[in-house]
């Protein structure tokens, strides 16, 4: 999961702003309520090499932040490490 993309594309589309006191308090408020009210999954992950949203994932068993989706995990070449597809 790519949580600093994540992160900053939810804070786009929400016209989230951090650039003074004021308005990060009132962004980090927002997003408070967005995570406590949200009925979304909250953790979406997305592939490395192709960049879309994986439903069915494979992740790197050494590397920190590496997931492929299935179309990529299958197409050649592969990732130099292990890949472990997780249970949800």
């Amino acid at each position: 999961m790519d949580t600093g993309n994540v992160f900053l594309s939810f804070a786009c589309d929400k016209n989230y702003e951090f650039s003074s006191l004021r308005r990060a308090k009132f962004s980090t408020m927002g997003l408070l309520y967005e995570l406590h009210t949200s009925t979304t999954e909250k953790f979406i992950y997305s592939c490395n090499t192709c960049r879309q949203q994986c439903d069915i994932r494979y992740h790197c068993t050494i590397c920190e932040d590496f997931d492929l989706c299935e179309k990529c995990y299958n197409m050649k070449p592969k990732h130099e490490h292990n890949m472990e597809r997780p249970i949800s």
